[in-house]
């Protein structure tokens, strides 16, 4: 068992931290199959555990970095062209 402090005071919850990356272009997204669980950029595999909760960690990790950048939305209209 995990326990993630921060998750619910600087993130809400894991949708949240998926959400807060998403802002950045990742396009991430969690799936299952069989007795795996997967992080996703867009069609790319970015991680994969043997639980939910190993993939819930791996969000709230890269929510935290993204968390404490100041100014979100100034650097996402920054990086905005680089994926158009």
């Amino acid at each position: 068992m995990s326990d993630m402090p921060w998750l619910k005071t600087h993130i809400g919850s894991i949708e949240s931290g998926v959400e807060l990356v998403n802002k950045f272009y990742w396009n991430l997204t969690i799936a299952k199959s069989e007795k795996k669980w997967y992080v996703l950029a867009g069609d790319q595999t970015i991680f994969v555990g043997d639980s939910q909760e190993l993939a819930d960690a791996f969000i709230y990790d890269m929510a935290l970095a993204y968390s404490v950048i100041p100014d979100i939305d100034r650097l996402r209209e920054e990086v905005r062209p680089w994926f158009e």
